[in-house]
């Protein structure tokens, strides 16, 4: 997604707890790129003050995201919101959050199996995981939220969300 920074990193090549592949940030509005390149960075730095604070791994990825063991990735969304705001920043009014599940990597046998989090969820359970999601926090992208050949799902995917966020592959 354009304009989005990777915050903290995951997935299946991350020796972390997270399974979405990357937490990320996008300001919003009519912005110069140095004011959206400053608002980034103060979240950025925010982000490692708190992951501190918390006593969490401060380690980068080759991405530049944060790699921390947290208890979930609602967890790793509600870091990032926290440091939105202790930056100073309206959630959903000056920044939004974005996510790239890359759910292909976790989908064997029709479901989708997340470790980190210790959840196997069918494709329906999925689709409203990510509803809840939309619902609670200010996501305003979800990539590669379903596995590349679970048809279904995508199709439920794009019903259920495709009016509300930017969906992507």
């Amino acid at each position: 997604m354009d304009g989005a920074v990777n915050i903290l990193s995951g997935g299946k090549d991350i020796a972390n707890t997270l399974d979405f592949y990357k937490f990320m940030i996008v300001p919003i509005g009519q912005l110069s790129g140095g004011e959206s390149l400053q608002m980034c960075t103060e979240v950025y730095h925010t982000v490692e003050q708190v992951l501190t604070k918390l006593g969490r791994n401060t380690s980068t990825g080759e991405d530049g995201g944060f790699t921390p063991n947290l208890v979930s990735n609602e967890e790793a969304l509600a870091v990032i919101l926290g440091a939105v705001q202790k930056a100073g920043y309206k959630p959903g009014e000056q920044i939004a959050l974005a996510v790239d599940v890359a759910a292909s990597n976790y989908f064997e046998n029709g479901k989708y199996n997340f470790p980190g989090e210790g959840f196997v969820r069918t494709p329906n359970e999925m689709v409203e995981y990510y509803v809840s999601l939309v619902e609670e926090y200010p996501l305003l992208s979800i990539q590669g939220g379903m596995a590349r050949d679970d048809r279904q799902g995508w199709e439920l995917f794009v019903q259920r969300l495709g009016d509300k966020i930017h969906i992507g592959c």
